[in-house]
């Protein structure tokens, strides 16, 4: 076979080989779609990511109404109107204590990263500071404390508050509130003294995938877990943080963050045209936590498979190398088939970790397909010992493969190397071929007894 023609054939089958694995790549991504999916309709009908903020006291005030000015004229000076004010914390710890679960929400292979979270915050407020006009006065029998949690369902029983050491229950109240939107927690605000009052709460709930933290005032915020995978997120990232094996901490204290959010509340408490909503994202400056899984079977797929054709023109050129310099010949079919077991371990690969998860699926793939190569390749190459060294190159290529799928940061530079390494091994086994020569190699000629012999 002309060597021209045969370089031709080898480029139509490593195009093959990169549109069977673009078609492998848009199965990946139909999996992930359809898992993403799945997790969505188990967040909806179980309990979805949570945004709590921070316990507040609402205080109505009434502005009376002067008696007329005609005494004998039944008619008021104004009309009563009511306006609503919170009293900002001063010294807030708000404690979160994470504990991560990624086999209670399964449905089929399919699996939601669930948390449950125990909560404790502590405030310290001063009504004192309540500033009142010669005509109003604070109405202490509508005043409330109150606690919004953006998906009820997550609670596991009603949340604790204790005020100045007497512990009640908050109860949920559904009716519709003039300044808050939806469903919140409340209890009642008795008339206080002149003291400070110290308020406590405590609750119980889970979510799914993220954890979202409204502050308010001045509030430090605590977080800690043995879950040793978080993702800061939001607005606000912590401004300490340790993340270890066995799990991680980490700390909130930002002045910006909770300014913001107490004007915002302020502000939509003073507007008649505004409902305190969690679902206001824009509105809010958050402190937030991711909770997924760093072993997603579908975005390590994917990153393998972007290494696919770095893996076949490393064999192809091992069995170009075996051509020029042994004197062999090796059809462009079978090099079509080597590449056909190569995209195949893609394919086994997505499907045993949908299963066994990443690490075993990966073990097997690999294996399978290293002892399938060797096989077919010890025919091909006339000796068990060649078979040997393409085994070897393959056993170091998914070793180093399986390194970069799981660190980031040395993917540049581990690719390059690798790809330094083999142009470098290719340059010095073939510094003395006369590749002008090639045409004229038996490798390329027609077999013996062929017309083109007889001549």
């Amino acid at each position: 076979m002309k060597l021209g023609i045969k370089f031709l054939a080898i480029l139509i089958v490593c195009l093959l080989f990169s549109a069977v694995m673009f078609s492998i790549n848009d199965l990946v991504e139909q999996r992930q779609t359809l898992a993403t999916q799945v997790n969505q309709e188990m967040a909806e009908q179980y309990v979805s990511e949570q945004t709590a903020l921070a316990p507040f006291a609402l205080i109505p005030i009434i502005q009376n109404c002067a008696p007329p000015i005609i005494p004998s004229a039944n008619v008021a000076t104004c009309t009563e109107r009511t306006r609503w004010v919170s009293v900002p914390a001063s010294e807030a710890t708000w404690g979160n204590d994470l504990q991560v679960d990624d086999t209670t929400l399964k449905r089929g292979i399919y699996h939601s990263m669930l948390f449950q979270n125990h909560m404790t915050y502590q405030a310290q407020y001063d009504f004192n500071l309540i500033n009142l006009s010669e005509n109003e006065h604070i109405a202490w029998e509508k005043a409330q404390w109150v606690w919004l949690l953006s998906d009820q369902r997550g609670l596991n029983q009603a949340p604790n508050i204790d005020i100045n050491g007497q512990k009640q229950a908050m109860q949920l109240v559904l009716q519709a509130h003039p300044r808050i939107e939806g469903a919140y927690y409340a209890a009642p605000i008795a008339n206080p003294t002149d003291k400070p009052v110290k308020m406590g709460l405590q609750a119980a709930f889970s979510g799914t995938s993220q954890l979202n933290i409204l502050p308010l005032a001045a509030t430090q915020i605590h977080m800690q877990s043995p879950w040793s995978h978080p993702k800061f997120s939001g607005s606000n990232l912590p401004q300490s943080r340790q993340v270890q094996d066995s799990g991680f901490k980490a700390n909130w204290n930002s002045a910006f963050m909770n300014e913001s959010n107490q004007q915002y509340l302020q502000q939509c408490l003073s507007s008649a045209a505004c409902k305190l909503s969690l679902n206001n994202a824009s509105e809010w400056q958050t402190a937030s936590l991711s909770i997924f899984n760093p072993i997603n079977v579908y975005t390590l797929s994917d990153r393998a498979i972007k290494y696919a054709l770095l893996f076949v023109l490393m064999v192809f050129g091992t069995f170009g190398l075996f051509e020029v310099l042994k004197d062999l010949r090796v059809h462009p079919v079978q090099y079509g088939l080597v590449g056909a077991a190569l995209a195949v371990f893609y394919l086994l690969l997505l499907s045993l970790s949908e299963h066994l998860g990443f690490t075993l699926a990966y073990v097997i793939a690999a294996s399978a397909c290293v002892t399938l190569i060797g096989c077919y390749v010890a025919a091909v190459l006339h000796s068990w010992l060649r078979a040997s060294v393409l085994s070897a190159l393959l056993i170091s290529l998914y070793g180093v493969l399986y390194f970069l799928l799981h660190t980031s940061e040395w993917t540049l530079i581990l690719g390059s190397g690798m790809v330094f390494v083999a142009l470098a091994v290719i340059m010095l086994l073939t510094r003395k071929l006369d590749w002008y020569g090639l045409e004229q190699r038996h490798v390329y000629r027609m077999p013996s007894g062929s017309e083109s012999d007889s001549v």
